[in-house]
């Protein structure tokens, strides 16, 4: 794996600024065309940038990430009024490369990032060795996207979008607009990437939501299909059968889920 030659390297990074924006749109806007002597991590945190590079035009979003290499010149421009970033800048000869657009579906990256910075607001003793070790855990991170299909950020945007809206009647077309691309190029382009369908993933996402509130809530089944959006509940339960081999009542009842189960709050 990436990572484990990463670490197994024991390559040093050397972490020059930790930035914060709120409301760049206001402070410049749009910026001309140009690069750095060092790598930049943009995390977006609310709001959205238009990025010109390598021949592409960008459009980052909250929960996005953008990577420019060293010596990569682009262009960006704010294109909403109350974006907020945290961007890294660091020296390192790193051989990997990472993709210009990642999406952080777990936001575990957003949070390392306000971390890092809330370092460097507070005084913190030992903040620059802090700020270092926290940006490696955010390389790490990304290094694991990297390796996974969740790094394309039409996929991580997509279910992040599934989640969002899990109790609405979604259809192709409305997951295709997320990303805005017609339904029959996404559904194309999402199985050629993932090797199965949209609606078969927002199914499974459903069928996995339903199954841990039926693990931690005594909702009734109508309730329960309701709230991960399925029609009615006798379509939800013969799903979730077909799924689990057992029917809802009877996963709700068998304990031995329970035992190895996990809930996060």
């Amino acid at each position: 794996m990436k990572i484990e030659r990463y670490l197994e390297e024991k390559k040093t990074i050397k972490l020059i600024d930790v930035t914060y924006s709120c409301n760049p749109y206001s402070d410049w806007g749009e910026l001309k065309r140009h690069y750095h002597f060092f790598h930049e991590l943009v995390i977006v945190l609310k709001g959205s940038v238009c990025v010109e590079i390598l021949g592409k035009n960008i459009r980052a979003s909250s929960g996005d990430i953008l990577f420019y290499h060293e010596g990569v010149p682009h262009k960006e421009q704010y294109a909403h009024k109350n974006t907020e970033i945290i961007a890294f800048a660091w020296e390192e000869k790193i051989k990997i490369r990472f993709p210009v657009l990642t999406h952080d579906t777990s936001r575990k990256i957003c949070f390392l990032a306000k971390l890092a910075y809330e370092r460097e607001q507070a005084g913190y003793p030992y903040k620059q060795l802090l700020q270092e070790n926290i940006f490696k855990v955010i390389i790490i991170e990304l290094m694991k996207i990297s390796e996974s299909e969740e790094n394309h950020p039409i996929i991580g945007k997509v279910k992040s979008f599934m989640i969002d809206n899990l109790s609405k009647p979604l259809t192709l077309e409305n997951l295709a607009s997320c990303v805005n691309m017609s339904k029959y190029h996404f559904l194309r382009k999402y199985r050629n990437i993932t090797g199965r369908t949209p609606m078969e993933d927002l199914r499974n996402i459903r069928l996995e939501t339903a199954k841990n509130i039926l693990l931690t809530t005594s909702l009734p089944l109508k309730a329960v299909s309701s709230k991960v959006g399925f029609s009615n509940a006798t379509i939800f339960s013969k799903l979730f059968k077909k799924y689990f081999r057992l029917s809802p009542g009877h996963f709700r009842k068998n304990k031995s889920w329970k035992k190895n189960t996990v809930f996060l709050k």
